[in-house]
C-alpha cells in the first residue's frame, strides 16, 4: 500500500492525501466526522496511531486485509515557530509479516535444538582457530556436565578435549571451519568419564559451525565383546574341524580295513552309520558356528534359479521339485544352503517320493517352501527351528535351525504351517526388522507360466 500522509495545524487534522483518510477512516471507526478525516482532533488521531515521542506502530484493516504501519511525527515550523505536524504513515506489512516468520522459525529451531537427544553445540571460529561456544542443547549439559552458563564464550576444547587429543581437535577445527563437512569417531571427556563419540559437523556461514556428538562408547564395547565372542566361535569351529575329524578319518581307515579282513564282524555297517552321523553334526556344527549375523554378499537372485542349483545338489531320489520364477536381493550362497537345508528336511521327513514346492507367496513379498509329506503337528513348530530338535532317526537337529539364522540374517521372518497337501510348509517374509543392512527391492513376479517341475537327483 502507499505511504499516507496528513497534516495538522496543532489541534485538528487540515490536510491529508487519499492512502492516509483510508487508513484513518479504518482506524478511527467513526471518532472522526463522517464526511472527512479532515478536522479530526490531532489527540485523537495521534492516540490512534499509537504515537509516543513521535514514532508509533499499529494494525488496521483496510479493504478487508489486516496491513501494519508505522508513523513518524515531524514538526512543521515557520520562521522557528512550530505550527503543526507532517505525520507520514508508512507499510511495513512485509516486513513485519516477514519479522514474525523469522521468529517463528526460531522458535521452531530452538524447539529442535533443545529436542535433539544428541548433545550438538554451536560454535564460533575466532581469529585463532578456537571453537567458541555460543549455545549447547540440554542433551550436550547433561552428557558432559557443563550448564550452558559455563560454557558460553569458552574455547570447547579446553573442557571436553582430552590432553593427548588436542592436536586432533585443532585439526577437526580447522577442517570444519573450511567447510569440511566433519565424521569422525572421537575421544572426549563427558562429566569426569572418558567416552567415545562419533563426532559430526556442519558449517552455517560466519564462521559458525555446529558439532553433533552420539555417544557409541556402549556400541564400540559391544562390538569388541562380538569380535572376541567371534574370535572363541572361529577357535572352537577350528578344533571341531580338526580334532575332532582326524579321528573321524582314522576311524573310517580302520573301517575300511575290517570291511577288507576276513572277520569284519556283524556290527560294521552300524559302525559306519556312527560315523556318517557324526561327520554330518560336526559339519553342521561348523556352519552354525561360522554363519554370523549379516548378509555379506546380497545380489538380485531369480528363486526357481536357486532353488534348481541346491535341488541338484541334495540327494532327493525320486523326489521332485516345482518351482516358480520372482527376484529380490539375497546372499545367493546362504539362499542355496537353506534351500539345500530344506530339501534334505522334506526327503528325510517325506521319503524319497516327496513333492517339494518352491513359490512366491500370494502377496508377493516373500516365498515359501512346501512339501507333501507328513507335516509338523501344530504343538511342534514352534520347536523344529530351535538347536538340537529332531525326530529322524538320522538328523542331526540343526539343519531347521541354520534355516532360521540365513533367514534373521537377511531380516527375513519364518513361519512355520501347514502346506495344501498336509505336509511342512515354511513361509519367508520379508517384513521383519533386517540387521543386514540389506536394501529389499519390491520383488518381481516370474513369467507366471506356473510351477516348474523337476525331478530327483542323486547329488553327482
Amino acid at each position: 500500500m502507499d505511504s499516507g500522509y496528513l497534516i495538522t495545524d496543532g489541534d485538528r487534522v487540515v490536510d491529508c492525501n487519499a492512502a492516509a483518510e483510508r487508513v484513518l477512516d479504518a482506524l478511527l471507526g467513526g471518532a472522526a466526522p463522517a464526511e472527512s478525516v479532515v478536522g479530526a482532533r490531532t489527540g485523537v488521531v495521534f492516540d490512534a496511531l499509537g504515537m509516543d515521542a513521535g514514532e508509533g506502530e499499529f494494525s488496521v484493516t483496510v479493504g478487508g486485509e489486516r496491513r501494519h504501519f508505522e508513523a513518524q511525527s515531524l514538526d512543521l515550523e515557520d520562521d522557528g515557530v512550530v505550527i503543526g505536524d507532517l505525520v507520514v504513515l508508512t507499510d511495513v506489512s512485509e516486513r513485519v509479516t516477514a519479522r514474525r516468520e523469522l521468529a517463528r522459525e526460531r522458535a521452531e529451531f530452538d524447539a529442535l535444538f533443545q529436542g535433539l537427544a544428541d548433545p550438538v553445540v554451536k560454535t564460533r571460529i575466532d581469529d585463532r582457530g578456537n571453537p567458541i561456544v555460543g549455545r549447547v542443547n540440554r542433551a550436550f549439559e547433561e552428557t558432559f556436565g557443563y550448564d550452558e552458563d559455563d560454557l558460553r564464550g569458552e574455547n570447547l576444547d579446553e573442557y571436553i578435549v582430552p590432553p593427548d587429543r588436542d592436536v586432533e581437535a585443532e585439526h577437526i577445527t580447522r577442517e570444519a571451519a573450511d567447510g569440511s563437512v566433519i565424521r569422525q569417531e572421537v575421544l572426549r571427556e563427558a562429566d569426569g568419564e572418558a567416552r567415545r563419540f562419533l563426532l559430526r559437523t556442519a558449517a552455517a556461514g560466519d564462521d559458525t559451525v555446529y558439532a553433533f556428538y552420539t555417544d557409541i562408547t556402549d556400541q564400540r564395547r559391544r562390538q569388541r565383546e562380538l569380535e572376541r565372542q567371534n574370535e572363541r566361535l572361529e577357535e572352537f569351529a577350528s578344533v571341531v574341524s580338526h580334532d575332532l575329524r582326524n579321528p573321524i578319518n582314522v576311524a573310517r581307515g580302520y573301517l575300511v580295513a575290517a570291511r577288507e579282513s576276513e572277520d569284519p564282524g556283524p556290527h560294521i555297517d552300524d559302525v559306519e552309520t556312527s560315523l556318517d552321523r557324526i561327520e554330518a553334526i560336526v559339519g553342521d556344527v561348523l556352519a552354525l558356528a561360522r554363519q554370523g549375523d549379516d548378509v555379506s554378499h546380497p545380489d538380485r537372485v531369480r528363486l526357481s534359479d536357486v532353488a534348481r542349483v541346491a535341488w541338484d545338489g541334495v540327494d532327493t531320489g525320486d523326489a521332485t521339485l516345482g518351482t516358480e520364477g520372482m527376484e529380490f536381493r539375497a546372499d545367493p550362497d546362504r539362499l542355496l544352503q537353506l534351500f539345500e537345508n530344506l530339501f534334505r528336511n522334506a526327503v528325510e521327513h517325506g521319503g524319497e517320493d516327496v513333492t517339494v514346492t518352491v513359490a512366491p507367496l500370494p502377496d508377493g513379498e516373500g516365498f515359501y517352501v512346501a512339501d507333501d509329506g507328513p507335516g509338523i503337528p501344530e504343538g511342534r513348530r514352534e520347536d523344529v527351528l530351535e538347536h538340537g530338535y529332531t525326530t529322524a532317526e538320522t538328523g542331526t537337529g540343526f539343519g531347521l535351525t541354520i534355516v532360521a539364522r540365513i533367514a534373521e540374517a537377511h531380516g527375513w521372518t519364518v513361519d512355520v504351517a501347514e502346506s495344501e497337501a498336509g505336509g511342512a510348509r515354511f513361509e519367508f517374509r520379508f517384513d521383519g526388522p533386517s540387521g543386514s543392512g540389506v536394501d529389499w527391492p519390491v520383488l518381481e513376479s516370474g513369467e507366471g507360466s506356473g510351477p516348474d517341475g523337476v525331478t530327483g537327483s542323486d547329488g553327482s
